[in-house]
């Protein structure tokens, strides 16, 4: 952590150094939750599965006189957020014909208004998928499926799918009508 510091603190004296601090937007995030031996703060698993472990990440935004800063948001974002973040910034778009799977988060960050979103995942050949809409999120896992509501137990460690079946089954649908846009997962090598 220190190095990366050091690393960070580096780069954000060049940009000053260039007097390009206030037209710079940085973004610092990860894709994944930490591998073995990380500490996940409760959370349930980490890199490689679409439990909370696994896909909740930090992120932190950096750009003077344009975002406030010292705030902190509830937003549910993904990592394809920040490419349709960056072509808004640059004033560019996405051609037509491919659109972006991601969502132009400066809105929000400028605003601080919250969006719903629902947002899908899937890993290890599908055999783990899940679904975030608002504070529920529906998860696969092999043959076990859940039900959590993520703003009492981010942990996922309450199973609601038997008291709230119907947001189950309106969850469970959505993930199947999404996977079967997808394309087929590919198979790992050496499996």
């Amino acid at each position: 952590m220190l190095a990366l510091d050091s690393a960070v603190a580096r780069i954000l004296a060049a940009l000053d150094a260039r007097s390009m601090t206030q037209r710079t937007l940085m973004i610092f995030t990860s894709d994944n939750g930490g591998k073995q031996y990380s500490n996940m703060a409760g959370l349930t698993r980490g890199k490689g599965h679409v439990w909370e472990g696994g896909i909740r990440v930090p992120a932190f935004v950096r750009w003077p006189n344009i975002l406030p800063a010292g705030v902190t948001s509830a937003q549910v974002a993904t990592t394809l957020d920040w490419t349709a973040t960056m072509l808004a910034v640059a004033g560019a778009a996405p051609p037509a014909a491919l659109p972006l799977d991601g969502t132009d988060l400066l809105p929000h960050l400028a605003a601080g208004v919250l969006r719903d979103r629902t947002i899908f995942w899937r890993m290890g050949r599908a055999r783990q998928g899940a679904v975030r809409r608002g504070i529920w999120k529906y998860l696969r896992d092999g043959e076990d499926e859940h039900l959590f509501d993520l703003s009492l137990d981010p942990g996922e460690r309450r199973d609601l799918k038997s008291e709230r079946r119907d947001r189950f089954e309106e969850l469970r649908a959505a993930y199947a009508d999404w996977d079967k846009q997808m394309l087929p997962p590919l198979e790992r090598s050496g499996s």
